[in-house]
């Protein structure tokens, strides 16, 4: 029986006995229940030990790396990049990247109708097929330098006002993140905040 995350196969979960037809349809269904309880408790602990390499550095370069890699290894994406606003809110500053692609250090600026969405509704912004997306003008060359196919754009919010926003990029090929891994994604998201 497959231990799954979602649509990922993370494992299996194998029963065997020497005897032809032994088990039962119950058997079946109970194997099924505790393969789903099983892939719950591995994605806790997974998750419970990526918190835990994020908030173990003190230093802010070193917090936000961590975010980025752990991101891309946890959501199974190709890249991860956090971005930080200026108090106006009309550039933001790449400040960390995993992996890196040389992006980092780069400025946007914060025009256009995706940056604008996420700016004024403070809410996660998911784009399935970036490059038929007309609202990412601003920042099409650095998409298309990436080869990015999906995005999950996640705010980051200080306790009275936007920081900056956290990305995961698809390049090979669409995907569609459910909603588990948007409230997920938050959660990386708050602990660039901290």
């Amino acid at each position: 029986v497959p231990l799954k995350r979602g649509d990922l196969v993370m494992g299996v979960l194998s029963i065997e006995h020497p005897a032809l037809s032994a088990f039962t349809e119950d058997d079946v269904q109970n194997l099924e229940s505790l393969a789903a309880q099983a892939a719950v408790a591995i994605e806790n602990a997974s998750l419970f030990k990526a918190t835990q390499k994020v908030t173990a550095s003190l230093n802010l370069e070193d917090t936000f790396a961590t975010i980025c890699q752990v991101a891309v290894n946890y959501f199974k994406v190709d890249h991860s990049g956090l971005v930080l606003f200026d108090k106006d809110l009309r550039i933001g500053k790449v400040v960390s990247e995993f992996p890196k692609t040389g992006i980092e250090g780069s400025e946007i600026p914060l025009i256009g109708p995706a940056e604008e969405k996420l700016i004024s509704e403070k809410k996660p912004l998911v784009v399935t097929d970036v490059p038929g997306e007309s609202g990412f003008e601003p920042v099409r060359g650095i998409l298309t330098d990436l080869g990015t196919c999906s995005i999950l754009l996640v705010p980051i919010l200080g306790k009275d006002r936007l920081l900056g926003s956290f990305g995961l990029d698809v390049m090979k090929g669409q995907r569609v993140f459910t909603d588990d891994e948007i409230e997920l994604c938050k959660i990386f998201a708050s602990q660039a905040a901290v």
